[in-house]
C-alpha cells in the first residue's frame, strides 16, 4: 500500500561547533525521503514558501511530490545547535508554514494509503479523523506536542498503530498517555547509540541494536528510522525487518549533513548494514 505522509518541510540551518550548513529538512522530509528507498511509494504532504528551492528536492522514482504546495510568505525555517561533541544545544523555530490541513486537499481522501503524522509542528491536525477512510498508521510525537496537545494526542491514540518516540519522550508521557489501555499500539522507542526498544502493554517485546557508525551530524536520524521502518511495513514486512531497515538508514543518515549521506547511500551498503542489525535483534515473549 502507498504511504502519505503528512509534515513539515523546512529550510535548515545545522551549527555543529564552528560548523554550519544550510540544507533542506523538517520531518516530513527525512520521513518520506528514507520511506521512499525501501521501495514504497510515497506521497509527501506539506506546504513550503515561496523561497523553497524544489529544484534541490531530491528525484526518487518512488517519492511524489504532488501534494508539496507552495503558498504566500516564507517557508519554516530552524536553527539546530550542537556542541562539538554533537550533542543539541538548542533548536530555534520560526513555523512560517503550518502542517498541511487534509480538508484543505481534498484529493488526499481520493487514495487508499497508510497515513503517518509528524508532530513536530506543536499543532497536530486531528482534522485527518473525518478526512481518511482509514485509520491513521504511524506518528511521532515530539516533547513540544505532549506539552501542549495532550487532548489531541489523545483523541488519537485509538487510530494509530504505531508511535515513534525518544526516550525523553516516552518517559515523559508514559504514565498519562496510558499505553497499556490501547493493546493494539507498538510503542518504539529510540535511545541514540543503544538503538531502539518495542513496548506493547507497557512489556519490551524486541531490542533492536544500533549500528556503530561515524557521527557527523544526528540531526533527522529518528525520523529516518520512521521513515524506513514504515515504508516497510507498508509493505507487510514484519517488525523486526521493518526496524532493522529503518536502523540501517538512520546510521547512514547520521555520516553525513542533513540528508545528504542517505542520498548516496549504496543498495549494498543498506543490506550489510541491516543483515547485521537484523540478526543481532532479541525477542522477548509478549
Amino acid at each position: 500500500m502507498d504511504l502519505l505522509v503528512i509534515g513539515n518541510v523546512s529550510l535548515d540551518t545545522i551549527e555543529i561547533g564552528s560548523q554550519k550548513v544550510e540544507t533542506i529538512g523538517g520531518t516530513g522530509y527525512y520521513m518520506a525521503y528514507a520511506a521512499s528507498l525501501t521501495g514504497c511509494t510515497v506521497f509527501l504532504a506539506a506546504i513550503v514558501g515561496t523561497d523553497f528551492p524544489f529544484e534541490s528536492m531530491p528525484k526518487m522514482k518512488q517519492l511524489n511530490l504532488k501534494y508539496l504546495k507552495s503558498t504566500t510568505g516564507s517557508t519554516t525555517r530552524f536553527t539546530l545547535r550542537y556542541d562539538d561533541t554533537k550533542a543539541l544545544k538548542n533548536i530555534i523555530s520560526n513555523f512560517n508554514t503550518k502542517i498541511i490541513d487534509p480538508r484543505d486537499t481534498p484529493s488526499l481522501a481520493e487514495g487508499t494509503y497508510v497515513v503517518h503524522l509528524t508532530s513536530k509542528d506543536p499543532i497536530l491536525p486531528e482534522n485527518f479523523i473525518t478526512t481518511f477512510n482509514t485509520s491513521v498508521f504511524s506518528t511521532d510525537v515530539s516533547l513540544s506536542s505532549l506539552e501542549k496537545k495532550r487532548a489531541s494526542i489523545q483523541l488519537l491514540l485509538p487510530y494509530i498503530k504505531y508511535i515513534f518516540l525518544n526516550l525523553e519522550e516516552y518517559h515523559q508521557c508514559s504514565n498519562w498517555l496510558k499505553f497499556s489501555d490501547h493493546p493494539n499500539l507498538t510503542v518504539i522507542v529510540t535511545n541514540d547509540k543503544s538503538g531502539v526498544q518495542v513496548y506493547r502493554n507497557n512489556n519490551v517485546i524486541l531490542d533492536v541494536p544500533a549500528y556503530k557508525a561515524h557521527l557527523v551530524d544526528p540531526t533527522g536520524a529518528g525520523d529516518v528510522l520512521a521513515g524506513g521502518c514504515v515504508g516497510m511495513l507498508c509493505q507487510n514486512k514484519d517488525l523486526v525487518a521493518a526496524l532493522s531497515v529503518g536502523s540501517a538508514l538512520a546510521s547512514i543518515c547520521v555520516e553525513g549533513w542533513g540528508a545528504s549521506r542517505i542520498t548516496n547511500a549504496s543498495s549494498e551498503e543498506i543490506y550489510k548494514r541491516t543483515t547485521w542489525i537484523q540478526s543481532r535483534v532479541k525477542k522477548y515473549a509478549e
